[in-house]
Parts: C-alpha cells; sequence; structure tokens
C-alpha cells in the first residue's frame, strides 16, 4: 500500500453507500470515520470486497454522491466492517 499524500479530516458522520449489480441496487448507511480529497474511511454493517464500486453520499459535505473504489475492508471486533475507498478522479 503506498502512503497517503493528503491530509485526513477526522469526524463522525453518518454516510450513505449504494452498491450495484447486475440485478440489484441496494442503498446501506455507515459512519465516517476520517475524510481527504482522495477518499474515506468509513464503518459499515457489511463485507465489501476490495475493487467494488460505490457512491458514496454525505449531503452535508458533497453536493452529489461520488463515484469510489473500495481499497481495504477489515472486520472489527464490534462485528462492523472498517473500509477505506478512493474517489474515482
Amino acid at each position: 500500500m503506498k502512503p497517503r499524500n493528503d491530509y485526513r479530516y477526522k469526524f463522525n458522520l453518518p454516510i450513505k453507500y449504494k452498491l450495484s449489480d447486475v440485478q440489484q441496487t441496494v442503498t446501506k448507511e455507515g459512519i465516517a470515520q476520517d475524510l481527504s480529497d482522495s477518499g474515506i474511511c468509513f464503518y459499515a454493517d457489511t463485507l465489501l470486497k476490495e475493487g467494488q464500486a460505490l457512491q458514496i453520499n454525505i449531503p452535508s459535505i458533497f453536493n452529489w454522491p461520488k463515484d469510489s473504489t473500495v481499497r481495504w475492508c477489515s472486520p472489527q471486533p464490534n462485528g462492523f466492517y472498517k473500509v477505506g475507498i478512493s474517489f474515482s478522479a
């Protein structure tokens, strides 16, 4: 994994993210932990796959959903998953 170049802003805000596949689109909720110009780290209740495409929406920060890609997903002791994503260019 290459080192981060962007400053991470720490905060705790609810987010919504959309998962799509051939058969359906599902909207889920999570809690953001930090945000940078290139990505976001958040907690989810669903295991996400590295490389999976998402749309992230934080209405209080973004004017529209951002296309994103899951970079990593790590199970946590509380049953949730910590997820790192990068925003698409």
